[in-house]
């Protein structure tokens, strides 16, 4: 007899501690979860419109307006789902990102690899992360 309400009482210990532990994981992701949400904050929505402002730069002996160092940097964001209108602008090497009429990212033009999809140049992500933190 006695043993029987020991064994009742053992696994009634278990089944509550498998609650506890289960209350306990539950309560760990769902923290977690909220410090990711926390710590991102909200993303700027897809199809956002987003102005490139770019000023001219010297090549070759000859200022213009070019749009060779700009391509990896609307292939970013264009990947993002977002719509990028390129606008001249007569600052020298001069490369700004605005959106909302606020200006999120701005940098040196002849920083900026020229050609590629923007994927390995350090610029184009940090200027995608500024997009996207805008909101």
């Amino acid at each position: 007899m006695a043993t029987g309400s020991v064994v009742k009482a053992t696994r009634a210990s278990w089944a509550a501690e498998k609650d506890v532990s289960q209350l306990c994981l539950l309560s760990v992701c769902a923290s977690s979860f909220l410090r990711s949400l926390l710590r991102a904050g909200p993303a700027m929505p897809k199809n956002a419109l987003v102005t490139l402002r770019y000023g001219p730069y010297r090549s070759c002996g000859v200022v213009e307006h070019r749009t060779f160092r700009l391509e990896g940097m609307q292939a970013v964001l264009k990947g993002d789902g977002h719509q990028v209108v390129l606008q001249q602008i007569p600052d020298w090497n001069d490369v700004q990102l605005i959106v909302n009429g606020e200006t999120v990212f701005q940098c040196n033009i002849n920083d900026l690899d020229f050609g590629g999809d923007g994927k390995l140049d350090p610029l184009c992500q940090e200027a995608r992360e500024a997009v996207l933190k805008a909101y």
